[in-house]
């Protein structure tokens, strides 16, 4: 019997690759969404800017995630994890200085 179950799902496996493929993007969707909500609440904080700036570039929008890296640096410090946060903004920049 468990056999024939295995069978069959891995003749369906394709579902399970798809669903999770659209729960991967649906994830994105509100993580970009909630990211976006809180920088509205909280303009000043580098952090939230560097998790919208690696939120886009997961969804492969480049621009939009060089914009708030850059305003990373343009942000006093007000965190004591500023400095880091700033250092990896400038890591992520630069590796995503190539892409369009």
């Amino acid at each position: 019997m468990l056999g024939g179950t295995h069978n069959k799902l891995c003749e369906k496996a394709y579902l399970v690759a798809e669903f999770h493929l659209a729960s991967a993007g649906v994830i994105l969707m509100l993580r970009l969404k909630e990211q976006n909500a809180a920088i509205k609440l909280r303009l000043n904080l580098r952090m939230f800017h560097l998790e919208l700036g690696k939120a886009y570039i997961e969804d492969e929008q480049y621009a939009k995630a060089r914009t708030h890296l850059n305003k990373v640096a343009t942000i006093s410090f007000l965190d004591e994890d500023d400095a880091a946060v700033l250092a990896e903004a400038k890591k992520l920049l630069n590796e995503i200085k190539n892409e369009k």
